[in-house]
């Protein structure tokens, strides 16, 4: 969080916006997270069905 602040700082010259496009990367990030944890949820309950009917 720390490096893209920065980052968008010294590109921006500007706080605010630097603050703001840092909040924005967390909530891509976040929704990467779940959309990762939801395609394991599905495949782990696609093994255990497959475990559980054989």
């Amino acid at each position: 969080m720390l490096a893209v602040f920065l980052a968008e700082l010294v590109r921006q010259r500007d706080q605010r916006a630097a603050w703001t496009a840092t909040v924005a990367a967390l909530k891509a990030t976040g929704i990467t997270i779940l959309v990762e944890l939801a395609g394991a949820l599905v495949s782990a309950g696609a093994w255990l069905l497959v475990v559980v009917l054989t």
